[in-house]
């Protein structure tokens, strides 16, 4: 077996990347869809266009009235005691945060007169607001979408959006920044300080051709091409809407669901971040179910992943002010199907779970 690059063949190709490397693998199944016989996506970077518009927004938000360390500890427990039992198991992770409605709880964070611990100020309630919405512009068009609730201490928001003496500023700024004033050398009127987040025609033609294109993996599908794709439900740079956008995408152009599952399934991580870590179970073996799908024609109907306590990444500081000593496995399941208990077997254990399809 030889390894290149997170690419290798054993008895097929095989290619497993992330996040930006899984770009370059979802360009691969449309652009050179003969290259490899399975992919392995994980939070793959679709859309450049998008990406540095929102990290834009982020940072001025930020700058206006900035979230804290202490506000991060303020929203996760204050999103978890809203949403956690919506999946019927209280386990400090949000099962479906697309059912969870940030104004269930943000109000209820304001500090009142004379207050200024304990609570987020109007500002910041505002910047709070502006992370988990959808970036619109004036004719309420997405431009990109926001981050759903759960693990904003747990997780890797202040890896992203809070002040960071490495990136000088925040890290997607800091990034952002220096790639997008790149792309645009240019143009001489070009200012990131007052450039607009909302126009994406004013980067489209530099950024653009950096973006995945299409769902339509027809020639990919023809040649026996399997693609696997795995997304945590709380990313903050690669929000996750935009993996299930790709889905449907890839639905529409196979010829619907049923057709799509015959060579693509997506796989949504409760409570995983960007690419691993985070409050939910995340550690999986991904290459197994894919080789068994290429070779003996069993497509995965579940991965097994594991939470193995909080890990210090270097998108992830553990907050020992939220309770993350919880250890779990759970069964991630083929999107729109989602994990369900039971009823009667242990709640930390994944053979107590189902995958059902949401009603």
């Amino acid at each position: 077996m030889s390894m290149a690059r997170g690419c290798w063949r054993l008895k097929e190709s095989i290619c497993k990347a992330a996040p930006i490397g899984d770009r370059a693998a979802m360009l691969e199944a449309f652009h050179f869809p003969t290259d490899y016989d399975g992919i392995i996506a994980g939070a793959p970077a679709f859309r450049f266009l998008e990406f540095m518009p929102w990290a834009v927004t982020m940072d001025r938000a930020q700058r206006a009235a900035p979230l804290t360390d202490e506000s991060l500890v303020l929203l996760d427990n204050a999103s978890r005691q809203a949403c956690d039992l919506l999946d019927g198991i209280e386990d400090g992770v949000i099962g479906d945060p697309m059912q969870c409605d940030p104004e269930t709880f943000l109000p209820g964070l304001a500090c009142a007169e004379g207050e200024s611990e304990g609570c987020l100020t109007a500002g910041q309630i505002d910047t709070a607001r502006t992370v988990y919405a959808d970036l619109v512009d004036a004719d309420g068009n997405v431009v990109s979408p926001g981050v759903p609730p759960g693990a904003e201490a747990a997780g890797d928001w202040h890896a992203w959006l809070l002040p960071n003496e490495v990136a000088g500023g925040n890290s997607i700024v800091g990034m952002v920044g220096e790639m997008l004033t790149l792309l645009m050398r240019e143009d001489p009127t070009f200012d990131l300080a007052e450039f607009d987040a909302t126009d994406q025609a004013r980067i489209a033609s530099v950024v653009s051709p950096l973006d995945v294109p299409s769902g339509d993996l027809g020639e990919f599908r023809a040649n026996g091409g399997k693609l696997l794709m795995y997304q945590g439900w709380n990313d903050v740079p690669l929000r996750p809407q935009r993996a299930l956008d790709y889905l449907a995408d890839v639905e529409r152009h196979a010829g619907g669901s049923a057709e799509a599952a015959d060579f693509f399934r997506l796989f949504m991580a409760p409570g995983m971040v960007h690419c691993a870590g985070g409050p939910g179970a995340w550690q999986a073996d991904y290459v197994e179910p894919i080789v068994r799908w290429r070779e003996e024609g069993i497509a995965p109907e579940r991965i097994v992943a594991t939470q193995p306590g909080p890990v210090a990444m270097a998108h992830i500081r553990p907050d020992d002010r939220v309770e993350q000593s919880r250890r779990f496995t759970r069964p991630m399941c083929p999107h729109p199907q989602v994990a369900q208990h039971d009823g009667n077997g242990d709640v930390d254990a994944a053979a107590s779970f189902n995958c059902v399809s949401p009603e």
